[in-house]
């Protein structure tokens, strides 16, 4: 019995194979990956641009290497967020060497509450949050940017990361007791 994980791998599959000469298939491929794609982008950034950007060089890397996808060595969604988090990397390097790195959202209130108390403490929090995201070492965020924000299984994410099945939900779990631990101490709940 082929469980419907396996199908929607095999279908996925089978577009990026025709997508290198179907434009109809990498659209169909672009439609199933954009979203995910930009909320991993997004949750690592903190700028809707600059996923936008992202996102758009992650599909350029793509097209380009799309010939080279084989689907007996990784499934299509595993190779296309190693793209993107090879991306993401190169985009982070380049950051840190102009000493620029992007959490603007979190400083940013997005209540359109007209309580001023509501609003100072959704700014604490976010505050808070973005003190203890940068606590966090790469692979952790990538771990947790991967589950929450793409939405990708631990099986999913361990060949991203060269992990283990396991290894990602230890990885996982550690991250989130950091991020508990930093609020707690910061006096959140």
């Amino acid at each position: 019995m082929t469980s419907t994980i396996t199908i929607e791998r095999q279908m996925l599959d089978s577009w990026a194979v025709r997508a290198v000469n179907d434009p109809e298939a990498f659209a169909l491929l672009y439609d199933e990956f954009f979203p995910r794609l930009h909320k991993y982008a997004f949750y690592r950034l903190g700028d809707a641009a600059m996923a936008d950007d992202l996102v758009a060089d992650v599909f350029e890397r793509i097209f380009e290497q799309l010939p080279t996808f084989n689907p007996t060595i990784a499934p299509i969604g595993a190779w296309i967020f190693g793209i993107a988090r090879h991306t993401l990397v190169d985009l982070l390097r380049k950051q840190r060497r102009n000493q620029i790195i992007s959490f603007r959202w979190l400083g940013k209130s997005q209540s359109s509450s007209p309580e001023a108390e509501s609003t100072a403490t959704e700014g604490d929090e976010k505050a808070s949050l973005h003190a203890a995201l940068k606590q966090l070492a790469a692979r952790e965020l990538d771990v947790l940017s991967l589950k929450f924000a793409s939405g990708l299984t631990n099986r999913q994410i361990a060949p991203l990361l060269g992990l283990s099945e396991s290894n990602v939900g230890v990885n996982l779990q550690r991250a989130l007791h950091k991020l508990h631990d930093d609020l707690i101490s910061s006096g959140e709940k």
